[in-house]
């Protein structure tokens, strides 16, 4: 018996080796690590399916040198804004190889925050925010915020948006010519006016 065992321990110990050799470079192993960076595209059209498929009053804001427009608004109208926030630098793999990731706990909001940061200045979408709300299985997204730069003709267009799940959206743009001050426009579009 106790030299079946030494036989066995024996055995294990070779074929262990000979399974564990170095590897030529034809037979290395590729390791890859899949990222799982929030699919802000998915969600957004998700949020403008939720408005289009509701009977809900959409009111369009305009705030321009501090003097506020308003306006109703029908789903057509609101779904072109809406687009500002879809964005072809948000697909997969075309994310995750573009813009880099961090997250963080904010103790006081009890809330965690994803931050898509563009590892390169290419493109108009240079940052996104997703900010969640944990709860017991389910995470509830809250907000998502995204800033775009855009060079045109020597202007400098800034976006800053933030979308309010089933809330509503601002888009905030600066619009800078070349030498000149900027001018700042506010539009606010709100199908849920609670807090």
């Amino acid at each position: 018996m106790k030299k079946q065992f030494v036989v066995a321990f024996l055995f294990s110990i070779v074929l262990s080796a000979c399974n564990n050799h170095p590897k030529n470079n034809n037979e290395e192993e590729k390791i890859t690590v899949k990222k799982n960076f929030f699919r802000v595209n998915d969600f957004i059209k998700s949020e403008i399916g939720y408005v289009d498929s509701l009977p809900l009053a959409i009111i369009k804001y305009n705030i321009d040198n501090n003097k506020t427009d308003s306006v109703f608004i029908k789903p057509p109208a609101f779904n072109i804004i809406a687009q500002a926030f879809i964005s072809d630098a948000l697909i997969s793999p075309s994310f995750e190889e573009n813009f880099t990731e961090n997250s963080f706990m904010d103790e006081a909001t009890q809330s965690v925050t994803f931050t898509y940061s563009a590892k390169k200045n290419i493109g108009e979408l240079r940052h996104v925010d997703v900010l969640v709300k944990p709860t017991p299985g389910l995470n509830k997204v809250k907000s998502i915020y995204m800033e775009k730069i855009i060079n045109k003709n020597d202007t400098l267009i800034i976006k800053k948006m933030i979308w309010k799940a089933r809330r509503n959206l601002t888009i905030i743009t600066s619009i800078q010519p070349l030498g000149q001050k900027a001018v700042i426009n506010q539009t606010k579009i709100v199908w849920d006016d609670r807090d």
